[in-house]
């Protein structure tokens, strides 16, 4: 899937048609209100925004990245130094295997949304409220070849039941797990504190990237 990143910023911002070719089927829709390349802002600046293109949605190591980005930093080093920066404000995705670093760009949801905890302003909020209640972002964002969520049919009959797991089957869950836990606040609590209306909290549990 091309990225949400690549498509906009570059159209908008950058302006660079080379780069703009390969991503035009990116599935996710220009608004009229651009209310999209708002909240790409608030996380991009335009040289970032180019370097965002020369990542995909696969993991990939600098030197990689590197290859594709040559003509725009003069450095790995350089290169390496804007993708950390990048990351630091939630645009991008990394992990460390083996000493190594490797770098993918980050879905707007779950994603780039989400890394936001810690710098969420009332800007952004209304930005990105404004552009993912937009119709065409939602018939989109559920209708790529790639769902983020599925429903999985098991030949048998569901019963509905709304069961609240207890504080100890969450013990369980955590004890039973081989993989490291992290712990962070709720986006929606967060968000709620520049939003006048009630929320519902969800607590979601994954293993975290080493």
């Amino acid at each position: 899937m091309i990225s949400f990143v690549a498509f906009y910023i570059v159209r908008r911002i950058v302006r660079t048609r080379a780069l703009l070719t390969p991503v035009t089927e990116n599935r996710f829709p220009a608004t009229k209100s651009g209310a999209e390349i708002r909240v790409l802002k608030h996380i991009f600046s335009p040289e970032e925004a180019k370097i965002a293109t020369c990542l995909s949605f696969k993991l990939e190591p600098l030197e990689t990245i590197y290859k594709k980005a040559e003509s725009i930093v003069d450095s790995p080093n350089e290169l390496s130094n804007i993708l950390d920066a990048i990351e630091k404000k939630g645009g991008i995705e990394s992990k460390v295997k083996n000493d190594r670093k490797y770098y993918c760009n980050a879905p707007l949801i779950v994603g780039m949304y989400e890394f936001q905890l810690d710098k969420l302003t009332p800007e952004f909020i209304k930005d990105f409220d404004k552009y993912t209640s937009d119709k065409k972002f939602g018939v989109e964002f559920l209708s790529t070849e790639l769902p983020q969520m599925r429903t999985i049919p098991i030949a048998k009959s569901i019963t509905i039941k709304n069961n609240i797991s207890t504080f100890d089957e969450a013990a369980v869950l955590l004890k039973e797990s081989n993989g490291a836990f992290a712990i962070c606040e709720c986006i929606c609590r967060k968000k709620k504190d520049y939003r006048e209306r009630p929320v519902r909290l969800q607590i979601e549990m994954k293993p975290a990237l080493q």
